[in-house]
């Protein structure tokens, strides 16, 4: 069999076939050409486990990939060398890759073929891979839908184009699926201003975010387009059905591995010290222009001694102090809050994926 591969800056896949169904389908190139996938070093910030780190075995990247002959139009799915032609709402697991290495890798469970009669395909990646992600079409152009859990790293990849001639020329060429970082991180730490604050506020046992600007939002959607050039990837985002009123916050825990924990940051007991500490995460829609708010997110925090909710509301600024005036979308923001004996006050500093400003409050 012949075996073409696809390179990838982080995902690429496309459509599967049985050895029966390969027996029969027909052949037009003298060989069926199986979809492997190749990812480069690639240096994301995600929740876990790729917090600054490259792929490797220890690092595994799981995306979900789909691919359709027709470009923008994914209502149907590449199965077996063909393009289904109708959709059941439910994409099955083939359409899985796992990257661990620069060497090239295939789907999941099922090997994928270019249809023997296609030269072309498109395709379009979604991360993470176990998120539900559901589909709709209209006028030829899909988009794709997911919630936000609060700690899962939403990451997309435009549409690209895979040409199954231009990888069986001498020299081939192959496509990149580059991902883009969605949302954006909040990173909260603590610290007490001295001693009478730690004893006037006992251990941290809550944090939730209450508010954003505009509202808070849970749901993401995102076209399955190319990209533009010069400019990231695109979505909406809106409110399900489930009208979320706050989110929990995840608790960080640096003698865990990962660090960023699944565990939702309730009913914890957390001390306060006079070192600033990382502690909780959450990620979340971005904000498009917070500069149009005075309020850009809301904090609620509670305490061994201090059981009722006390609000926190978080100002963004830039490097400059200035107020920070962009999309916060890949941004991530360090809020570290500074318990003193009668308030909280925070300041929130952009830290990582991409440097953006600050922002902060101080609890006393």
């Amino acid at each position: 069999m012949k075996k073409l591969f696809f390179s990838l800056l982080a995902v690429a896949a496309m459509a599967s076939c049985s050895k029966s169904e390969l027996a029969e389908r027909p052949n037009i190139d003298g060989g069926d050409v199986e979809i492997l996938a190749k990812s480069t070093a690639l240096s994301i910030s995600t929740r876990a486990p790729f917090e600054g780190s490259t792929i490797d075995n220890d690092h595994q990247l799981e995306a979900k990939v789909w691919a359709t002959t027709t470009k923008g139009d994914y209502s149907g799915k590449l199965v077996d060398g063909h393009h289904i032609p109708t959709y059941n709402g439910n994409f099955s697991n083939t359409n899985k890759m796992v990257f661990t290495s620069a060497t090239q890798v295939g789907f999941d469970t099922n090997s994928m073929y270019f249809p023997a009669d296609q030269d072309k395909v498109y395709l379009f990646g979604l991360y993470p891979y176990n998120l539900v992600w559901t589909e709709s079409t209209s006028a030829g152009e899909t988009s794709a839908k997911t919630t936000i859990d609060g700690k899962s790293d939403i990451m997309v990849a435009p549409q690209v184009e895979a040409s199954k001639s231009a990888q069986q020329n001498a020299t081939p060429s192959y496509p990149t699926l580059a991902f883009e970082h969605m949302l954006t991180k909040l990173i909260v730490k603590v610290k007490a201003n001295d001693q009478a604050a730690i004893d006037a506020w006992g251990n941290i046992t809550d944090i939730q975010l209450t508010g954003a600007a505009g509202s808070l939002r849970d749901e993401i959607t995102v076209k399955c387009v190319d990209a533009t050039p010069g400019s990231r990837m695109s979505a909406s985002f809106g409110i399900s059905t489930s009208n979320p009123s706050s989110f929990n916050f995840f608790k960080i825990d640096a003698t865990a591995t990962p660090e960023y924990t699944d565990d939702a940051f309730t009913s914890q007991t957390v001390a306060l010290t006079e070192t600033a500490t990382s502690v909780a995460y959450l990620l979340v829609a971005p904000l498009s222009n917070p500069s149009t708010s005075t309020k850009d997110f809301s904090l609620a925090v509670k305490t061994a001694k201090h059981t009722s909710a006390y609000s926190v509301d978080i100002e963004l600024k830039d490097a400059t102090n200035a107020d920070y005036n962009q999309s916060t979308q890949g941004k991530y923001f360090e809020i570290t809050l500074t318990f003193k004996a009668t308030e909280i006050q925070a300041k929130a500093t952009v830290a990582a994926w991409e440097n953006g400003g600050n922002g902060g409050a101080d609890i006393q």
